[in-house]
Protein backbone atom coordinates (compact mmCIF):
# COMPACT_ATOMS: atom_id res chain seq x y z
CA UNK A 1 0.00 0.00 0.00
CA UNK A 2 2.81 2.43 0.88
CA UNK A 3 4.57 1.68 -2.42
CA UNK A 4 1.36 2.39 -4.35
CA UNK A 5 0.85 5.68 -2.52
CA UNK A 6 4.47 6.71 -3.11
CA UNK A 7 4.19 5.83 -6.82
CA UNK A 8 0.96 7.85 -7.10
CA UNK A 9 2.64 10.90 -5.52
CA UNK A 10 5.63 10.64 -7.87
CA UNK A 11 3.47 10.26 -10.99
CA UNK A 12 1.09 13.05 -10.04
CA UNK A 13 3.87 15.62 -10.19
CA UNK A 14 3.47 19.28 -9.40
CA UNK A 15 0.44 21.16 -10.65
CA UNK A 16 1.38 24.28 -12.57
CA UNK A 17 -1.01 27.14 -13.11
CA UNK A 18 -0.81 29.22 -16.26
CA UNK A 19 -1.42 32.84 -17.15
CA UNK A 20 -4.87 33.84 -18.34
CA UNK A 21 -4.86 33.69 -22.13
CA UNK A 22 -6.39 36.59 -24.05
CA UNK A 23 -7.85 35.72 -27.46
CA UNK A 24 -8.89 38.25 -30.08
CA UNK A 25 -11.14 38.64 -33.08
CA UNK A 26 -11.59 41.39 -35.64
CA UNK A 27 -15.11 42.19 -36.80
CA UNK A 28 -16.45 44.88 -39.13
CA UNK A 29 -17.62 47.25 -36.40
CA UNK A 30 -15.71 46.05 -33.30
CA UNK A 31 -12.71 44.16 -31.95
CA UNK A 32 -13.31 41.27 -29.57
CA UNK A 33 -11.03 40.34 -26.66
CA UNK A 34 -11.87 37.18 -24.74
CA UNK A 35 -10.39 36.45 -21.32
CA UNK A 36 -10.48 32.83 -20.08
CA UNK A 37 -10.62 33.61 -16.36
CA UNK A 38 -11.43 31.25 -13.51
CA UNK A 39 -15.03 31.44 -12.32
CA UNK A 40 -15.47 33.92 -9.49
CA UNK A 41 -12.47 36.07 -10.44
CA UNK A 42 -13.22 39.70 -9.51
CA UNK A 43 -12.87 42.04 -12.52
CA UNK A 44 -13.66 45.59 -13.58
CA UNK A 45 -13.18 47.81 -16.62
CA UNK A 46 -12.62 51.56 -16.77
CA UNK A 47 -10.76 54.46 -18.32
CA UNK A 48 -7.06 54.91 -17.52
CA UNK A 49 -4.42 57.33 -18.87
CA UNK A 50 -3.36 54.88 -21.60
CA UNK A 51 -6.92 54.11 -22.76
CA UNK A 52 -9.01 51.33 -21.21
CA UNK A 53 -7.95 49.27 -18.19
CA UNK A 54 -9.17 45.77 -17.41
CA UNK A 55 -8.45 44.73 -13.82
CA UNK A 56 -8.47 41.00 -13.06
CA UNK A 57 -7.75 40.47 -9.37
CA UNK A 58 -5.94 37.53 -7.83
CA UNK A 59 -4.35 35.90 -10.86
CA UNK A 60 -1.16 34.28 -9.56
CA UNK A 61 0.37 33.96 -13.05
CA UNK A 62 -0.97 37.14 -14.64
CA UNK A 63 -2.16 37.44 -18.22
CA UNK A 64 -0.68 36.48 -21.58
CA UNK A 65 -1.17 38.71 -24.63
CA UNK A 66 0.85 36.40 -26.87
CA UNK A 67 -0.80 36.00 -30.27
CA UNK A 68 -3.46 38.70 -29.76
CA UNK A 69 -2.20 40.72 -32.72
CA UNK A 70 -2.21 37.68 -35.01
CA UNK A 71 -5.95 38.28 -35.53
CA UNK A 72 -6.41 42.03 -35.12
CA UNK A 73 -4.65 44.94 -36.81
CA UNK A 74 -2.79 47.53 -34.76
CA UNK A 75 -4.90 50.34 -36.22
CA UNK A 76 -7.81 49.10 -34.05
CA UNK A 77 -5.84 48.43 -30.85
CA UNK A 78 -2.37 49.92 -30.79
CA UNK A 79 -0.93 47.98 -27.85
CA UNK A 80 -1.72 45.79 -24.86
CA UNK A 81 0.33 46.19 -21.68
CA UNK A 82 0.08 43.96 -18.64
CA UNK A 83 1.06 45.69 -15.41
CA UNK A 84 0.29 43.47 -12.43
CA UNK A 85 -3.45 42.89 -12.28
CA UNK A 86 -4.17 45.51 -14.98
CA UNK A 87 -4.32 45.06 -18.74
CA UNK A 88 -4.00 48.45 -20.44
CA UNK A 89 -5.68 48.55 -23.84
CA UNK A 90 -4.11 51.37 -25.85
Amino acid sequence: MIRFLWLFILLAGPVHSQPVTIRSGDHESFVRLVFAIPEGTPWRVGRIDAGIGVVLEGLPDGMSTEGVFDRIPRNRIEDLRVEGDVLAIV
